[in-house]
Formats: C-alpha cells, structure tokens, sequence
C-alpha cells in the first residue's frame, strides 16, 4: 500500500473517531436540535469523503467491498448541496455505516478490530 494512501485511511480513521466522541450517548433529537453538533459531524463527514476522494484506484480496485463513489458523493452533496442537508440520513450514516466503514479501514491497515 502506498504511504499516501495509509495517510488518508488514518485521517478516515480519526475523522470517525471524532464523529463517535460527538454523538456518543446522544439521540437523534438532540443531535438534530443540536446545530454544532451536527454542524461538527457534517465536517468530519465532508473529511472522510474528500480522503476517500483521494485514495489511490488501486487500493479502492483492491478493496471493492467499500462504498468509495457513495462516501465521495455524499461529501460532495454535504458540500455542494449544504441547504438540502437531511439530518435523518446523516444520523442513519453514523448509526449504521460508520462502524461498518471504520471496521473495513482497520482491516485494511491491519488494526485490530473490535
């Protein structure tokens, strides 16, 4: 694996630990009342997207089981249709497909899962 591409992967990594340490013990009704929180998840979001933006086509070739074009387009529509936000989805994203994504990344860098 290219330097380049582990960089990104860790900053993957660290933008999803953050998104956890913001929403840890919260509800969907305080994270959607709560403008800097979800104002603070979007961006951590947008970071996980511009970094898989910017992985390598082989190692997303290597690793098809990752949503690359859904990751990159949802941070393209987080950053570009930033009005049309739907709370609802974001909060479904950090539920169900961070720790499915943030799993697939430690894989691939060789941590251990949990």
């Amino acid at each position: 694996m290219r330097k380049h591409d582990e960089v990104l992967l860790h900053d993957m990594l660290t933008a999803v630990d953050a998104i956890k340490r913001f929403t840890s013990g919260t509800t969907y009704s305080h994270f959607a009342a709560n403008e800097m929180m979800h104002q603070a998840v979007i961006r951590e979001l947008e970071i996980i997207g511009e970094a898989a933006r910017s992985v390598s086509d082989a190692l997303q070739d290597a690793q098809p089981e990752i949503a690359w074009a859904q990751i990159v387009g949802m941070r393209n529509r987080l950053i570009h249709a930033y009005s049309k936000v739907d709370l609802g989805i974001v909060w479904e994203i950090v539920q169900i497909d961070l720790p499915v994504l943030e799993q697939q990344v430690k894989r691939i860098l060789g941590e251990e899962v949990q």
